[in-house]
């Protein structure tokens, strides 16, 4: 029977390597103060000046990688030890190897169990042709394997080509789940155009209402307007009575000076007189009340227009 062994690592360079980057003296990596433990300045620096100088990439990413795999512990932000991993023992880095990859399909010992039985197997089968014996029906597990792919090849070639399927068609559930769907979508669109009519009634509403509010002012500024000319008539017309008065006192004077030089000549200017006054107060108290009539209307049309 084969003998049963265990398969060997490869013997790793990246310790060594990375002993002699970190011996070099760089200003981007470098050993700390006990010389057992490495540090990283700079590592973009790093991957791009002295990293491809010792690997076959500009990786920095790799590198650390490549140390977690070499079993170096991270102590901080860039920072490495390994317990054979020191400034004063380079001899020892070569003791540093990658760590043994998860095997797939079973341990270590399990494989080499089934390697064992395999060898045996071949082995019995050459003793069994030498004497001419008929072969062996049961199969192990990777002879059945065998045979079952070449049965699957077999009916695969013998297969004809299978035909494009139609379309299956949906079950009741999901067809009555669109229809609710559909249904839904529907009422939502219609809410949003009924939201829609309403925020176009709206602003139109409030154009409405701004456009009022803007005649309502004018009104309050028209009738401002009146108020202080109302105010201002009966200072007008006292203004107007006494120019009146004083050009009133000033013929009587005048006529009396008249009438003590020329009795009679003033005697008769002062008739003339008076009689023009006396003919120019209807004038005038119709003048008045037409501007106050006038003023009274201008009121009562912006009352009616402010209501």
């Amino acid at each position: 029977m084969a003998s049963l062994r265990t398969p060997s690592m490869p013997i790793s360079t990246f310790a060594q390597k990375c002993h002699q980057m970190v011996s070099a003296g760089h200003s981007t990596i470098g050993w700390t103060q006990e010389g057992d433990t490495v540090w990283v300045s700079n590592p973009e620096r790093l991957a791009r000046e002295h990293i491809p100088a010792y690997y076959d990439h500009s990786s920095y990413a790799s590198w650390t990688r490549a140390l977690h795999a070499h079993s170096f512990r991270k102590l901080g932000p860039s920072r490495w030890s390994h317990p054979e991993f020191h400034r004063d023992r380079p001899e020892i880095a070569a003791s540093i190897v990658r760590k043994r990859p998860p095997h797939r399909g079973g341990t270590p010992a399990t494989l080499t169990i089934v390697e064992g039985v395999n060898g045996a197997k071949a082995k019995l089968k050459e003793e069994m042709e030498q004497l001419q014996l008929p072969p062996l029906r049961a199969t192990t597990s990777a002879e059945g394997e065998d045979e079952s792919e070449d049965t699957e090849d077999c009916t695969a070639e013998e297969r004809p080509p299978s035909l494009p399927s139609a379309p299956e068609e949906p079950s009741p559930e999901i067809v009555e789940r669109l229809r609710k769907l559909r249904q839904q979508i529907l009422a939502e669109k219609a809410i949003v155009r009924q939201m829609r009519g309403l925020l176009e009634q709206l602003e139109a509403n409030a154009t409405r209402a701004r456009r009022e509010e803007l005649q309502l002012r004018h009104s309050v500024v028209q009738l401002a307007d009146w108020i202080a000319t109302t105010a201002m008539v009966p200072a007008v017309a006292a203004v107007a009575a006494g120019s009146i008065a004083a050009s009133a006192a000033a013929m009587s004077a005048a006529v009396s000076t008249n009438a003590l030089v020329a009795p009679s000549a003033a005697l008769a200017s002062r008739c003339v007189d008076e009689a023009h006054l006396e003919s120019q107060l209807p004038l005038l108290h119709d003048s008045s009340c037409a501007l106050l009539d006038s003023l009274s209307m201008n009121l009562n049309q912006l009352v009616v227009a402010a209501a």
